[in-house]
């Protein structure tokens, strides 16, 4: 009994620091954002529906300037979150249905997606664009089976049909849309910016905003744990 509330503790300790990684990785992209110098010296700092968050992270701008401050701040902050989710999705994954090799898969797709945005930290855009978009492309192909398999998956305890019912009707409206936008922009029927630069900050803050509601279900998993061990 002693063991499984020392791990339950453990636990509730690893969901505070990926809240705290979470919290510190926006602040530091707002941050990042400010000292922007923008892309050239006429752009006069970052333009939120024009800039892709790719470019916080490059060394100078594509228009020449110096953005070590904002690379710094930018690539520091989104290497370190990633690095801190992979414990998570290990714990995390236990709470998966079916066979161990579910549970596997689970980890291994979000860790996958972590290490690719890792990946995109070490790689600035202005020195190593092929590496770059290649470590993005493979995260969003990573993660989008990995949270179904952590969502759709999770066990009755963890989460109820409502609320996975609420995430697989946004997921599907949210890459319906994202794929008829994508498509009249290369049918040049829509300006590739703002479309891409918004849409690229949609994908994030619904990241986000799945990680918070996450960690806050665990969170209350791991207390009804508490619970019944005491019981």
């Amino acid at each position: 009994m002693k063991d499984c509330k020392r791990q339950t503790f453990s636990r509730v300790g690893l969901v505070r620091i990926v809240a705290l990684s979470m919290v510190a990785f926006l602040g530091l992209l707002g941050v990042a954002m400010t000292v922007y110098p923008g892309h050239d010296a006429a752009a006069g700092g970052y333009r939120f529906c024009y800039d892709f968050i790719s470019a916080l992270g490059m060394t100078r701008t594509q228009g020449g300037l110096d953005n070590f401050p904002a690379s710094v701040l930018f690539n520091g902050g989104l290497g370190l979150a990633m690095l801190i989710l992979i414990p998570y999705w290990y714990v995390r994954s236990d709470c998966v249905r079916g066979p161990r090799c579910m549970r596997w898969l689970a980890f291994l797709f979000c860790a996958g997606f972590s290490l690719g945005v890792f990946g995109v930290a070490l790689t600035p855009y202005n020195l190593r664009p092929e590496l770059h978009n290649l470590c993005i492309y493979t995260a969003f192909a990573l993660i989008v089976p990995g949270i179904l398999l952590m969502s759709m998956g999770a066990e009755e305890a963890f989460s109820g049909w409502r609320y996975k019912a609420f995430w697989v009707v946004f997921a599907v409206v949210l890459l319906l849309a994202e794929g008829l936008l994508t498509g009249m922009v290369k049918q040049h029927v829509l300006p590739s910016r703002p479309v891409n630069p918004v849409l690229q900050k949609i994908n994030v803050m619904v990241f986000v905003a799945w990680v918070a509601a996450d960690l806050w279900l665990f969170r209350a998993y791991l207390s009804r744990r508490t619970e019944s061990v005491r019981a």
